[in-house]
């Protein structure tokens, strides 16, 4: 028989604190990288979060006259439940922006990344379908076939029934642009 006085080993409760506490450090250590934001979206917790995460960057990137992160990134985000490109140039984001801040530039002109070729890099990266919205507007109505070029600059305007192959060594696009409930697009 053992006595209680001389009794060595982890109680049940100490074991417990322990376990609960590897738990709570890697739900914590999850959370910093992002890596449960598909919970989050799953359940539909902390609705709107990207839309502000976005807004909060445009602030900051206005009060550093920081103009390629104001103008050029756009964000994914999901607004009235669909999914959508925006950058600081959303009007949602704009005015919130402006109420805290006026940036010292304008977006568009040299450098700035447009709705239109924003949609495009979208498309030629596979990313982009017929319901795609940049800023608020879709990418069917903004790009026509004509529109993306291919990579040695000529332009890819050849529309192919969607039946039909491209050449080899070309791809073939056949959503998001104008053209594409009717016709593939052939990119080189």
């Amino acid at each position: 028989m053992l006595s209680k006085r001389g009794q060595e080993g982890v109680t049940l409760g100490t074991l417990l604190l322990i376990i609960l506490g590897v738990v709570v450090v890697v739900v914590i250590i999850l959370g910093a990288t992002g890596s449960l934001n598909f919970v989050f979206e799953k359940i539909g917790l902390a609705p709107g979060q990207s839309l502000e995460a976005k807004t909060q960057s445009c602030i900051i990137a206005a009060k550093s006259n920081l103009r390629n992160d104001y103008c050029n990134e756009y964000a994914k985000v999901k607004i009235a439940g669909q999914l959508q490109y925006v950058n600081c140039d959303y009007p949602t984001v704009k005015t919130t922006v402006e109420q805290e801040v006026t940036p010292s530039f304008t977006c568009g002109g040299e450098g700035s990344v447009i709705q239109k070729d924003y949609c495009i890099q979208l498309i030629k990266a596979g990313k982009a379908d017929d319901d795609t919205s940049v800023n608020g507007a879709r990418c069917v109505s903004l790009v026509a076939c004509s529109d993306i070029k291919g990579s040695d600059g000529e332009k890819a305007g050849d529309l192919i029934e969607k039946q039909k192959q491209c050449p080899q060594g070309v791809k073939k696009l056949v959503k998001g642009f104008k053209e594409a409930s009717t016709s593939a697009c052939c990119v080189a």
